[in-house]
């Protein structure tokens, strides 16, 4: 063989991915760690429900409810947190680890994936190996509007359809092939149309037609590269010439394609983004027949109008340095492309970087070999090593200890913009992260290595409860070290830190055996002075007016602070106020108990109810005030405390299940706590809070 010969058959390989066959084939066994696990119910194929496999205790999960028209969610993108993923190994669909193409039947929502010579099915819930391990190693998959799968390899092409007892069976169309052809073949890729289905190899191009049964040939003297089809037009890069259109029986040049000649095309998807035209007109694509050329090496180019641009992007220098592998277009325009060395990438339709996803934030591989998205916020992936469903763009977003979080999750609040988060090791703040593209982070403050537990952002300072009392976050131009905290109070743990609805410069730091009270004076929180409470730990505290006052604890044991005023000389003299205690014998459940204003009157949420003071019998009863729903000895709130957002609807749990109470047409309160379900398999919801600056929890 000649060195032109060797060069050749090098190019050829690898425009086809043939390396990584040669590069990865061993009897090696990989272990990976899946941190975060999880797929919701309602995003799946067709037929039923998956199951998450694996999940991890330390998730932060961020909620951004659901879009209408899948707007684009423009700064919540940068918070945003890998997506929930689901990874597919050999313990679902066998011995099996190398993915080349994943295709859909629409008409079922049956998936398929091509793997070294077999192609499974997937049904939502069951991996079936339709095809025994075949003497030909497909490499190219599709499938067309009645369901029928389309399959090409080495020396093969052909159909399945299926046989008298239902299962699939292969169909060959190699006696349909020319015998000079045949036997020059090598490798072979596939591409359909409405008409025809093509197939490729290094220097010939076929074309089967379904309604005649005919193959029709075409021979390059350079070399075709992979096939593509766009709006029902077949596209194929012929070496040396440029981009080709098939016009009827003839492959005809795209003018001004030259440009293309020496490139290899990896992908054509639709594109309606916007784009720099040569005078620097941001123009945005109107036109059905856009295409996104995807090359390998080379960046991004559109066709339009019969013109070419180039589509110049935020990722351009990593899609060039990462090898463009594969593209698709998702429902809000954004466009999820896949690489060989660098993961999956996110970009928005005008080519600005929103996310990058490789091994570091969960992927099985950082091979992606194709892409498919399954109109049910599902993108699979087709990797080196697996297969993955991404929810993506999907509501949920997470954050598990690649981004820094060492420990269990206790609190979450907004300050001043950002976000900040306690957990049993200390308290961190969500970042971007230094390389551009890759999911935020959270890096931990500096001087209060504690466990941490409640937050509280009032007085336009942060107060942050631990084991070593009470600290303030120092704001940034106050800082005068690399400390970020002070001390506020040397209390016990706190066991809530609550602002006071009568005077918004004081706060109530619940005790295990009383209330601190805190006071702001020059723009800092200062200790006050505390008062005694029995010998529990104070988690719930709430003002029923100015003379009475609240308390309520974990074990089910409800203190009542009656005072002539709730000014903090009047608390803190003992023999001013009159202290109540109120338990199970005063019909209250035994643990879980919560206080709640609504529209000034006290309640409280319990596990068994939402309850009101009958100050007549001294007792806890059943109340509907805020909603017949929670009326009900049935109904387990848990320890986290019940919340409104902006739209007026309720966020809580029942039990361990986080959910949302919304009005219907009729104005009566509905509970869901479906989308919400799988957080139940990370062990239960934990805390959560309502975000002031976004509609998201």
């Amino acid at each position: 063989m000649t060195l032109e010969n060797l060069k050749g058959l090098k190019e050829h390989l690898e425009e086809n991915k043939m390396e990584f066959i040669f590069k990865n084939i061993s009897h090696s066994y990989w272990f990976v760690i899946i941190l975060a696990h999880i797929i919701w119910s309602q995003n799946t194929t067709d037929r039923a429900k998956p199951v998450p496999v694996l999940s991890d205790k330390h998730v932060l999960a961020s909620y951004f409810p659901p879009v209408e028209n899948h707007a684009p969610l423009n700064d919540r993108w940068r918070e945003a947190g890998p997506p929930f993923m689901r990874t597919f190994t050999s313990e679902d669909y066998g011995d099996y680890y190398q993915f080349w193409k994943i295709a859909r039947d629409d008409r079922t929502g049956l998936m398929y994936f091509l793997s070294q010579g077999v192609l499974l099915e997937y049904d939502g819930v069951t991996w079936r190996e339709v095809t025994k391990k075949m003497s030909w190693n497909s490499q190219s998959l599709a499938t067309d509007s009645t369901g029928r799968l389309w399959c090409a390899s080495i020396h093969q092409v052909g159909f399945l359809e299926p046989d008298s007892t239902g299962f699939l069976k292969f169909q060959s169309l190699v006696q349909h092939i020319p015998a000079a052809i045949k036997d020059s073949t090598k490798l072979w890729k596939i591409a359909m149309t409405s008409r025809y289905v093509y197939f490729q190899s290094g220097r010939f191009l076929l074309r089967w037609s379904k309604n005649a049964h005919t193959m029709k040939s075409w021979r390059s003297a350079t070399g075709f590269g992979i096939p593509h089809t766009m709006d029902d037009t077949f596209y194929i890069r012929e070496k040396g010439v440029g981009l080709m259109r098939v016009d009827g029986d003839q492959l005809r040049v795209l003018p001004g394609s030259a440009h293309l000649s020496k490139m290899v095309i990896s992908d054509i998807i639709p594109f309606s983004g916007s784009y720099d035209k040569p005078n620097n007109d941001r123009t945005t694509s109107r036109s059905h027949h856009s295409l996104l050329i995807l090359t390998r090496t080379h960046g991004m180019f559109i066709y339009e109008r019969g013109r070419f641009y180039t589509f110049n992007t935020e990722a351009d220098v990593y899609l060039k340095q990462n090898r463009l592998e594969c593209g698709a277009v998702l429902p809000d325009k954004s466009l999820a492309l896949g690489t060989i060395h660098g993961g999956l990438m996110i970009l928005s339709p005008e080519g600005k970087l929103r996310n990058i996803l490789t091994k570091s934030e969960g992927l099985n591989d950082n091979t992606v070999y194709d892409i498919l998205y399954d109109n049910r916020n599902g993108l699979w992936l087709a990797l080196n090593k697996g297969i993955m469903r991404l929810e993506y763009p999907g509501p949920f977003s997470h954050f598990t200890e690649p981004a820094a979080l060492k420990s269990s999750v206790n609190a979450i609040v907004r300050h001043k913009g950002k976000l900040y988060a306690t957990t049993t090791d200390g308290v961190y703040t969500l970042e971007q992260s230094p390389r551009p593209g890759f999911p935020p982070v959270f890096r931990a403050i500096s001087g209060l290595k504690a466990q941490t537990g409640r937050l509280l952002s009032a007085g336009g300072r942060l107060l942050i409860g631990s084991n070593k009392g009470v600290d303030e976050l120092i704001p940034e131009d106050e800082r005068t070290s690399a400390k970020e905290v002070r001390k506020v109070a040397q209390t016990g743990t706190p066991g809530c830190l609550v602002q006071s609805r009568l005077d918004s410069e004081r706060v109530y730091v619940g005790l295990n055996n009383g209330v601190a009270l805190l006071h702001l004076q020059s723009g800092k929180w200062q200790y006050t002075g505390s008062f005694a409470v029995g010998n529990d730990w104070i988690e719930g505290i709430a003002e029923e007016n100015n003379k009475t006052l609240w308390l309520t604890t974990r074990d089910g044991v409800v203190y009542k602070i009656t005072a002539p005023s709730l000014q903090p000389s009047t608390l803190l003299n003992k023999e001013n106020i009159l202290i109540q205690r109120f338990s199970k014998s005063n019909n209250l459940p035994p643990i879980c108990v919560n206080p709640l204003i609504y529209k000034n009157k006290i309640l409280f949420t319990t596990t068994k109810g939402i309850r009101y003071f009958d100050s007549p019998t001294q007792t806890f009863q059943i109340d509907s005030s805020l909603t017949e729903l929670f009326a009900d000895t049935s109904w387990y709130f848990n320890w986290i405390k019940l919340n409104f957002d902006q739209k007026g609807r309720i966020w809580t749990t029942r039990k361990d299940n986080i959910g949302l109470a919304s009005r219907n047409a009729q104005g009566r309160y509905t509970w869901d706590e479906t989308p919400f379900k799988y957080l139940s398999d990370l062990g239960g919801t934990w805390t959560f809070c309502i975000d002031p600056d976004y509609p998201g929890v």
